[in-house]
C-alpha cells in the first residue's frame, strides 16, 4: 500500500511568485502612468477648442488674401555661431496693390511642443529682402506663418532646420 505525498505547501512553488511578481509590476506601472498624466500638460489640445475653430476662418482669409495678391515668399536660413541662426525672406508680389512692407511678422511653430514656438519680425534691409535672427531654434521641421504688419495677408510654410550650415 501507497502512501499519498504531502502537497507543497504554495509559497514554494515558483508559479504563484511569478503570478504574484506580474500583478505587482502591473499595478505599479498603472500608477506611474496616472502619475505622469497628472503631472505634465498636454499641449496638444485646447482647452478653449470652440474658440479656435472660429479664428481659423478668419486666418484663412488673410491666407486667400496673399494668394489673390500674388505674394511669393522665399526663406532661407543661415547658422551663423552655434544656435544662432539668420533667417532672410524674399518678397515678391504680382499685384501692386501688395505694398511692399517696412517689416514682415514670422511665427514658427513647433510641431508638438507649442512652449517651443517663436515670433519674430523681419526686418527690411533692402528692397523685398528681409532677415532676422533667432537663437537657441531647435533642429526640426518648423511650421511658418508670415504675414505683414498691417495683418492683411499670410503666408504659410515649413522651415526645417538641420545641423549644416544653411537651407
Amino acid at each position: 500500500m501507497s502512501h499519498p505525498s504531502s502537497p507543497e505547501i504554495w509559497w514554494k512553488q515558483p508559479w504563484p511568485w511569478i503570478v504574484i511578481g506580474l500583478l505587482t509590476v502591473t499595478v505599479v506601472a498603472s500608477m506611474y502612468t496616472l502619475y505622469i498624466a497628472a503631472s505634465t500638460t498636454d499641449s496638444l489640445v485646447a482647452d478653449d477648442y470652440t474658440k479656435q475653430g472660429r479664428g481659423i476662418n478668419q486666418r484663412l482669409a488673410k491666407d486667400k488674401e496673399a494668394e489673390r495678391l500674388g505674394v511669393v515668399l522665399q526663406t532661407q536660413w543661415s547658422r551663423i555661431d552655434g544656435d544662432l541662426i539668420r533667417i532672410k525672406v524674399h518678397f515678391k508680389a504680382a499685384d501692386t496693390a501688395a505694398l511692399t512692407p517696412d517689416y514682415l511678422k514670422m511665427q514658427l511653430a513647433h510641431p508638438t511642443l507649442a512652449n517651443r514656438d517663436i515670433s519674430a519680425s523681419l526686418v527690411q534691409i533692402a528692397p523685398g529682402i528681409y532677415q532676422t535672427q533667432i537663437s537657441n531654434l531647435g533642429n526640426g521641421n518648423w511650421h511658418s506663418a508670415i504675414e505683414d504688419a498691417n495683418g492683411r495677408w499670410r503666408v504659410r510654410g515649413r522651415l526645417e532646420v538641420t545641423t549644416e550650415g544653411t537651407r
